[in-house]
C-alpha cells in the first residue's frame, strides 16, 4: 500500500510535511505565546520539541543516522502514534487483533517518520509563530503560523491529549485539513475491499520498498565517495 495525500492523494502529504516540519524542522524560529496557566502547558510541549530538534540537528551528534535516531525519539515523545492510529482506522481499529493493532502503530510510525525526516535533513528554513492555546479538560489545541523559506504563512493547529501528565499530539490541522481525517479516508477505502491482514501486508511492502531505496541511495553514495578518492589519487 502506498500512503498518499488528498485532493485525493496530495493533501495529506502536504498536511504531514508542513505540520511536522513546523514542530520538528531544521532552522525553526519560534515566537513565545504568553499564558497564565500554571504547570505543564500544551504549548510548552510543542515548543520544547522544536528546541530539542534544533539542538540535535545543529550539533549533528556524530552523523546523519545518529541525528535521525535522536529526532525520531523526540517525535515519539511528542506524538501519540497509537491515538493517531485509532482515529485513522476509526471503527476498523477493532477489526485487528492486539498484535495486528500493535504492528499497525509501528508501521504507521515508521511511515510518518520517514516522511518528516526526509524534510528535516533537506535543510528547509522554517519560521513558526505560536499564537496561543485552548484547553478543555484533557484535550487542547495549540495554534501556530508557519512559513517555509520565503513562502506565505499557513495556519497549523496541533490537537493534543493529556496522557500520564504529559501532552501528546494526536492530530495536526493544516489550513483546515486534518491529517487524521485524510489518512482515515485512505484506510477506509482499502478496508472496504481488503482485510486488516491484507492492509498490514501492503504497509509492510511499502516499508520494504522505502528501505530498499534508502539502502540503494547509501550504496550509491559510498560508490561515489570511493570513485572520488580513486580519481583524486590518480590525478596526483
Amino acid at each position: 500500500m502506498r500512503l498518499h495525500a488528498a485532493t485525493g492523494r496530495q493533501r495529506a502529504r502536504v498536511v504531514l510535511v508542513a505540520a511536522l516540519v513546523v514542530s520538528l524542522g531544521l532552522a525553526v524560529h519560534t515566537d513565545a505565546a504568553s499564558s497564565d496557566d500554571g504547570g505543564l502547558r500544551p504549548v510548552d510541549s510543542v515548543r520544547a520539541s522544536i528546541a530539542r530538534v534544533q539542538e540535535v540537528v545543529h550539533s549533528n551528534r556524530g552523523g546523519s543516522e545518529t541525528t535521525r535516531s535522536a529526532i525520531r525519539e523526540i517525535a515519539e515523545r511528542l506524538f501519540d502514534f497509537e491515538a493517531m492510529s485509532r482515529r485513522m482506522l476509526a471503527r476498523h481499529w477493532n477489526d485487528g487483533s492486539p498484535e495486528q493493532q500493535e504492528e499497525f502503530v509501528r508501521l504507521l510510525t515508521s511511515f510518518l517518520g520517514r516522511t518528516y525526516l526526509d524534510v528535516i535533513v533537506s535543510g528547509a528554513s522554517v519560521r513558526t509563530t505560536v499564537d496561543g492555546q485552548s484547553i478543555d479538560g484533557d484535550y487542547a489545541r495549540v495554534r501556530t503560523r508557519m512559513s517555509v523559506d520565503v513562502g506565505p504563512e499557513a495556519s497549523i493547529e496541533y490537537c493534543l491529549v493529556k496522557r500520564d501528565e504529559r501532552w501528546a499530539v494526536y492530530d495536526v490541522v493544516h489550513e483546515g485539513a486534518s491529517l487524521v481525517a485524510n489518512y482515515r479516508s485512505q484506510f477506509a477505502s482499502v478496508l472496504r475491499t481488503s482485510s486488516f491482514a491484507e492492509l498490514l501486508e501492503r504497509m509492510r511492502n511499502n516499508e520494504r520498498e522505502a528501505r530498499s531505496r534508502t539502502e540503494t541511495g547509501a550504496a550509491l553514495g559510498r560508490r561515489l565517495l570511493l570513485f572520488s578518492v580513486v580519481a583524486e589519487r590518480g590525478a596526483r
